[in-house]
């Protein structure tokens, strides 16, 4: 019997966990919304990411938090990017946010000579609010094809990072 109370108790809280599970971005399926970024690892200038991506397969991430997790979704974004230029994946990542969490965040990128354009927008512009990102998630990664969302996942975890993009790049 006091087996059954535990287990219903963990069942229950199991629930509870993925309702509240973190949600942000915009659906699958959903248009694209422009998003102009200056990356400040490369001397391009400013562009617009998913007017260059075109119709090619393109990754978009928006990172609010400095915590281990994004500094390993940051480094297999990276890696997704330089692994698949021949096969015309473009990327950009988007680090929300002011204070030491954004300074640490540029800081890693340096460090780590990270290679996907990146750029740092302080406040939220009205382009941001298109994605329709939420405020609690640490990132925000969209895979696109064709100027369409075709995945979007709130907190990725790195080793996610790989199978998105080969579904994307087909």
């Amino acid at each position: 019997m006091i087996k059954r109370l535990f287990g219903a108790a963990a069942a229950a809280l199991l629930v509870v966990g993925v309702a509240y599970a973190v949600e942000s971005g915009l659906s699958q399926g959903s248009e694209v919304p422009t998003i102009h970024i200056d990356a400040f690892n490369d001397n391009r200038g400013q562009f617009c990411v998913t007017c260059e991506a075109g119709r090619k397969p393109a990754v978009v991430a928006f990172v609010t938090q400095c915590n281990d997790e994004t500094k390993a979704l940051l480094s297999a974004l990276d890696k997704a990017y330089t692994d698949n230029r021949e096969k015309k994946l473009f990327a950009g990542v988007v680090i929300l946010g002011n204070g030491d969490c954004a300074t640490a965040l540029k800081s890693y990128v340096e460090t780590n000579k990270l290679a996907v354009p990146t750029a740092h927008v302080a406040a939220t512009t009205d382009e941001i609010k298109k994605w329709k990102l939420n405020d609690e998630a640490a990132s925000t990664t969209f895979f696109i094809t064709g100027h369409k969302v075709q995945a979007n996942a709130a907190n990725l975890a790195a080793g996610k990072v790989a199978e998105h993009v080969g579904q994307i790049l087909g």
